[in-house]
This record gives C-alpha cells, structure tokens and sequence, in this order.
C-alpha cells in the first residue's frame, strides 16, 4: 500500500487576530478619555461669589444654602 500524501495548506485566516497596534491605539484612546473627564470634573467644582443684593430673590436673606441660577436669554 502507497501512503498519500496530502498538502496542508497553512493560510492564515484573518479572523480572530487582533493587531499590536490596534491594542496600544484603543488603550491610548481610553488614558486619554479617562484623563479628561477627570480634568473636566476638576474644572466643573468652582466656587463663585455673587453680590445678590441687587437681584430680587424669595425666602430668608440669612438662609444656610443660597441658590443662585444663571440663565442666557439672548
């Protein structure tokens, strides 16, 4: 009896393969979301001083909490 022999091919398949750079450009875009929205939220935590006594206003002048709302009509 002859053995026969067959060809294997070893085709790579594209499947299932991620890419160094692929890894290293999804991991820089998340430092870089993560480090903005840090810095946003450092930015957002400002204290404003407000002279009220020229605005009208409800409740008790010497109230605990005052708040103040902005608004942009124009």
């Amino acid at each position: 009896m002859s053995k026969q022999r067959r060809k294997v091919s070893a085709k790579k398949s594209s499947q299932g393969v991620i890419s160094p750079g692929l890894i290293i450009a999804v991991a820089a875009g998340a430092v870089l979301l993560v480090a903005g929205l840090v810095w946003l939220g450092t930015q957002s935590a400002r204290q404003v001083s407000v002279d009220e006594s020229s605005f009208p206003s409800l409740g008790n002048a010497n109230a605990p909490v005052t708040i103040t709302e902005f608004s942009d009509f124009g």
